[in-house]
């Protein structure tokens, strides 16, 4: 008698856009914690709906190279516009056609490419079809964390970012797994880069509630091919491109070690006072916030893709071994923050 064979169903893997309730539930809650410009408008989700398509057909040509490897760019949020039918700024990474220029699509097709993305059409539409083809046969995605434009001013982020490990929980963390199931590609092949503002990157990296709804391997599975420095973080001492220096000769703080430490320092604890509590070096070795920090910087080996004029690099970035115009100064980190606002 013959075995009876049991037939098994393949389930392809789904990938659905929000619907307009979720994404206006989204968006409302972000305007109370004071992220986005404004109030919902209808416009918002449309736009969301195209670049969705868009996104998804580039999922789909990367599926069709069976990449063996993917690497996933975590930005914070499409670029900004000004919602109407006649401005021009509009620039998402994955629609054609919005073809203003942006670095966070000509810097990653630089890098692949191995020196400037060389083409034979001068057609903008053309070319960016051309970088976008080229990336997803590359095995690169860009995927923001937020599914609209959001406030870029550092000040204004720093004052209203209590909620933001819950959106990370609840929207970001949630949609990247989805879409890492979509392209079919295990998780430990995946490597991730930060191409976030250099605020939200780092608030990626140190936020002690943000942190803890990552895999615990995550932090580990950084791109390793743009080279990646551990960097130290000291007292005093010289500013260069290897450490993060803590407090000036003056015991005041560094406008990078603050932002640092008030990210990983929870809430109901930090005060400035406490900040100077640490500047006399025997105080400062003993903090157990500088100890998490050391901690993190030595074992984080996702690179912050970010130089210190806002813009992505994959060569002189936050953590490079190349170089880190972020580090070499504290006023190029205020720089950085003025000109990503």
């Amino acid at each position: 008698m013959k075995k009876e064979q049991i037939k098994t169903k393949t389930v392809k893997a789904e990938l659905n856009p929000l619907s307009k309730e979720q994404f206006e539930d989204l968006y409302n809650k972000a305007w109370e914690n004071g992220w986005v410009y404004g109030k919902f408008f209808q416009e918002l989700y449309y736009e969301y709906l195209v670049n969705w398509v868009y996104f998804i057909v580039y999922l789909d040509k990367l599926k069709m190279t069976n990449p063996k490897e993917v690497e996933i760019l975590i930005g914070e949020a499409p670029p900004y516009w000004k919602g109407n039918a006649e401005n021009k700024d509009k620039s998402y990474f994955y629609n054609p056609a919005q073809t203003n220029s942006s670095k966070w699509l000509n810097a990653p097709a630089d890098w692949k490419f191995g020196s400037k993305f060389k083409t034979k059409t001068t057609d903008l539409k053309s070319i960016k079809i051309e970088k976008l083809n080229f990336l997803a046969e590359k095995g690169l995605i860009l995927f923001d964390i937020f599914p609209f434009p959001i406030i870029q001013d550092t000040k204004i982020r720093q004052a209203v970012s209590g909620k933001f490990p819950e959106h990370i929980e609840t929207y970001f963390i949630p949609k990247l797994k989805s879409i890492i199931k979509y392209i079919d590609v295990k998780e430990k092949h995946i490597k991730y880069g930060f191409v976030a503002t250099t605020y939200g990157s780092l608030h990626l990296l140190f936020g002690d509630q943000t942190r803890k709804h990552f895999d615990g391997n995550f932090y580990n599975q950084g791109i390793e091919k743009v080279g990646i420095m551990i960097i130290k973080l000291i007292h005093t001492g010289e500013k260069n491109n290897q450490q993060i220096v803590a407090f000036n000769g003056k015991d005041i703080p560094t406008v990078l070690f603050k932002t640092i430490y008030k990210l990983i320092c929870p809430a109901e604890k930090y005060s400035d006072n406490r900040l100077k509590g640490i500047a006399k070096e025997e105080d400062f070795e003993k903090d157990e916030y500088v100890k998490e920090i050391r901690k993190i910087l030595s074992e984080n080996k996702i690179p912050i893709l970010m130089d210190g004029s806002g813009n992505v690099n994959f060569t002189k970035f936050f953590n490079s071994t190349t170089d880190s115009s972020l580090l070499d100064e504290d006023n190029n980190f205020e720089k950085n923050q003025q000109e990503e606002d």
